[in-house]
């Protein structure tokens, strides 16, 4: 039985995976948005919240859910560029929908914050996966030295780490 269900998680490492940690990002950002509605408006609270939140969410992508890492300062420095930037775009849907919602339409905002946040999480896996970390699903694919384009003989590489098998 644990053999079929470990069988189960590792053909779906990565959406369960994403799963578990946009759970989490959830959870800290809806934590975090209702402490900081008592301090700050709902649009400042949001922005914080979501700072927070792009933080533990590179991290946990970077090393949990999608298995390539850019290695060099250069690739690193694309890679968290590039997540930041797609965090950026869903920021502004969901600072949209959290104030048509809240300020706007008068909603519940926990309610609205969930809500946007379902939305935010389906399209932070599409731009992560297809974009950010896009080689993740290639498994049988050997990533090796990736040149940076700048032609200083300095290469950047992509790492792939090994499956754990049982």
């Amino acid at each position: 039985m644990l053999k079929k269900i470990w069988k189960l998680y590792e053909k779906y490492r990565e959406v369960i995976n994403y799963l578990i940690t946009g759970g989490i990002g959830t959870v800290v950002s809806i934590g975090s948005f209702a402490v900081l509605l008592n301090f700050m408006d709902t649009v400042v609270a949001n922005v914080v919240s979501w700072i927070i939140v792009v933080i533990l969410m590179y991290v946990l992508n970077r090393y949990f859910v999608f298995l390539e890492h850019a290695k060099g300062f250069s690739a690193i420095l694309r890679e968290m560029l590039s997540f930041f930037s797609a965090r950026v775009a869903t920021l502004i849907l969901e600072t949209v929908v959290v104030w048509l919602g809240i300020d706007v339409m008068k909603m519940n905002a926990i309610f609205i914050k969930t809500f946007a946040q379902i939305l935010v999480i389906v399209l932070n896996y599409f731009f992560s996966k297809f974009f950010i970390f896009k080689n993740s699903g290639d498994a049988g694919k050997d990533l090796d030295k990736v040149g940076d384009g700048r032609g200083d003989g300095i290469a950047d590489t992509v790492v792939k780490k090994p499956r754990k098998c049982r």
